[in-house]
């Protein structure tokens, strides 16, 4: 004999699917991963090593990760073919993981695009360390006493470094509203100008300082060259005895604007060359408030300052604020560095965790490293887990059947007790 289902049955059997859908892909319901206000710090702890001299490898349970979750990200990577060239996950200063492409290793010396403007803005802090640079403070046009600039007014007068190093200096630069090979791509320009440096200072002046935010990579040129002037050495002399050699960098390049044709200046806005490693300890080091065993490579104030989110980008995931060249993801407390073709150096300090990746993700194709953060390396850590999108949609989905099947037994009691004349017929 089959038996009539009544409304009761209808809503225990959906909340049964519910439980039975919803449980394996959210293993601890009582614990999502949640914004934290913490004042954590990773530079308090005491680290028993320093990888100056190399990366000690450890198993990612010795340091609080599920190996499992981390190595659904080489699956998903694989599954989803992502142009991802390598990935380093370091844990309490221990590499955890790693992931390397067909024909590329941890040797393997690669563009980090973007990613240089956070190398450079941490030169800009050794500068004002050593005395270099006064301050933040400290206008752009002191630095170019006799020379010949373009366009000088009050509003180009006024913008200090703090302006160039969070790109709200005012100055027209088109440089992603056009395409790299337009003539009015200021950053293709600058390229195949005579000179890159005073090609970005000639530039005419769209607002005052400090009034609006528009990316112009431009400024990090303007920051090398400065840096360069008040040092007396190339940006990269002086990045080799104050940041490469102190952390034990291996080999590395970093190119000169169109091989030295465009004034001899060095690409500080994006290229540097350097190994997933050697990327990992400058993560590292500001993880550590700028500390690396036992000397003070940038000062704790200067991180800080640095990492600050001082910008409301308008753009989303882990772009959304900007401090000094850093990005800040509100969402997730993680400031990170990216580059073209899926550059990314995230920094957790809350969770004590540096990851790194390397890409050649081509234009107009989706960007994956803030999703495998989010979605799987996070989640790796003891006590934290996030739903992915599609798992979210199911459980939200589940919960409004329950919702409906809870409405449909209100009404239909309501019905059979005519307390609700709005429902009778």
């Amino acid at each position: 004999m089959v038996q009539k289902s009544t409304p009761k049955t209808i809503f225990f059997s959906l909340l049964v699917t519910l439980l039975i859908v919803t449980i394996p892909l959210y293993s601890n319901p009582t614990m999502p991963f949640m914004t934290k206000s913490s004042d954590y710090a990773a530079a308090s702890i005491t680290r028993d090593y320093w990888p100056t001299d190399g990366w000690i490898v450890d198993s990612p349970e010795n340091h609080g990760m599920d190996s499992g979750r981390l190595e659904e990200v080489e699956r998903t990577i694989d599954r989803n073919n992502y142009a991802i060239n390598s990935l380093v996950v370091v844990r309490e200063g221990y590499i955890v993981y790693e992931y390397y492409r067909a024909g590329y290793s941890a040797n393997y010396v690669h563009m980090i695009q973007s990613c240089t403007k956070c190398f450079t803005s941490t030169l800009v802090g050794i500068a004002i360390d050593q005395g270099l640079i006064d301050s933040v403070n400290s206008t752009m046009m002191e630095f170019f006493d006799g020379w010949t600039i373009q366009h000088v007014d009050n509003r180009k007068m006024n913008i200090t470094i703090e302006h160039l190093l969070t790109w709200t200096d005012g100055m027209e630069f088109h440089e992603i509203d056009y395409p790299y090979n337009d003539p009015r791509n200021d950053l293709g320009q600058m390229w195949v100008s005579d000179d890159a440096l005073q090609y970005c200072l000639d530039r005419p002046m769209w607002n005052d300082p400090g009034e609006s935010w528009w990316m112009n990579s431009g400024t990090l040129i303007i920051l090398g060259g400065i840096i360069e002037i008040v040092s007396g050495m190339s940006v990269y002399d002086f990045a080799q005895e104050y940041l490469f050699e102190p952390l034990g960098f291996g080999t590395l390049y970093w190119s000169q604007i169109r091989g030295g044709a465009a004034g001899g200046w060095y690409h500080t806005d994006g290229g540097l060359n350097l190994n997933a490693h050697d990327f990992a300890k400058f993560g590292y080091l500001m993880l550590n408030n700028g500390t690396w065993d036992g000397n003070q490579i940038v000062s704790a104030d200067w991180v800080q300052e640095a990492i600050a989110p001082r910008i409301g980008t308008g753009w989303g995931g882990s772009y959304q604020q900007m401090g000094y060249q850093w990005w800040y993801w509100p969402g997730q407390e993680i400031y990170s560095a990216h580059g073209h073709y899926e550059q990314a150096l995230y920094v957790s300090p809350e969770h004590d965790l540096v990851v790194v990746f390397n890409g050649n993700v081509p234009d107009g194709e989706f960007y994956p490293a803030d999703s495998l953060v989010r979605d799987h390396i996070i989640p790796a850590i003891e006590g934290e887990n996030t739903l992915p999108v599609t798992e979210m949609v199911l459980f939200f989905s589940g919960l409004a059947l329950i919702a409906t099947a809870i409405s449909f037994l209100i009404m239909r009691k309501r019905r059979l007790s005519g307390t609700d004349a709005s429902l009778m017929e």
